[in-house]
Formats: C-alpha cells, structure tokens, sequence
C-alpha cells in the first residue's frame, strides 16, 4: 500500500510518539520500583556509613531509612556530628602538642639550668708551631755514586 507524502510524516510521528511512550513508561517503571524499594543505611567495619537497598553479611548497625529526605536529613546530622568530632580530636591533638612543646622547653631549661651551676673548666689553648706556607724548597742534591772498584 503506497501513502501519500502526508500520510507517511503522520505514521512517522506515530511511531515516535510510541518511543518516547514506551520510554516515558519504561522510566516510570523504574522510578515507581525503586521508591518501593527499601533503603537501608549501615556501618561498615572501618566505620563508615553505607546506603543501599541490601546490607552486606558483615553491615553493622543496619536501620530502615524511610525516605530521602529523612536519609539526606540525618547524613546532614552525621556530617555536624563528625565535623564536631573531628574538631575535638583537632582541639586534643593541639592541646597535646602544646603540652608536649612545653614539657620539651622545661627540660631544655632545666638542661640550661644544670650546665650553668657546674664549674666552668677553663681549656687552655695549646700553640703549636706550624711551618710557614709554602715551605721553603730544599736543594735537591744527589746522593754520592759509588762506582765499583776492580778487584786487584
């Protein structure tokens, strides 16, 4: 069956119409499955938090989130918590180099202090005669020939 020119665009835009239908469909399937999927949050053996719709056999501390928003909400707490966490080990690290630096320089002063109340030893300096630079050059003189005497 032959169409004319019009009858031929219209069937193509059917056939488009249709792909992007089935498209539309396909991806509401999948967004409509995976918001009935379950989403799970748990603790790995490092301590780090995971999320997914199946904890893994060694997951720690696994809980049911409800939805995103209550996911998103409590990673933002999880995050304050560990910024907050992370700024108190910050302040205890420092606090102990603090102290460490100060223990150092006690010891330092009291090294001072120890080396000051021991009698000073006076070194007296030695002199030791040390030729003129350059040497003066001794004449070379060759040792005396002995030429061997004959036999009488």
């Amino acid at each position: 069956m032959q169409l004319c020119g019009r009858a031929r665009e219209s069937a193509a835009l059917v056939t488009l119409c249709r792909g992007v239908a089935a498209a539309v469909i396909s991806m509401l399937v999948v967004v409509a499955s995976s918001a009935l999927a379950a989403t799970y949050k748990w603790y790995d053996e490092y301590g780090r938090i995971h999320y997914g719709e199946r904890p893994t056999e060694n997951a720690l501390g696994v809980t049911n989130v409800e939805t995103f928003e209550c996911a998103a909400a409590a990673c933002r707490q999880e995050q304050a918590q560990a910024r907050e966490q992370a700024l108190e080990r910050h302040r205890e690290v420092q606090q102990w180099l603090d102290e460490r630096d100060a223990a150092r320089e006690r010891e330092r002063e009291r090294q001072r202090e120890e080396k000051a109340s021991q009698p000073q030893r006076v070194v007296e300096p030695v002199f030791v005669p040390v030729p003129a630079w350059p040497w003066a050059p001794r004449p070379y003189r060759s040792p005396p020939v002995r030429w061997p005497v004959p036999a009488r």
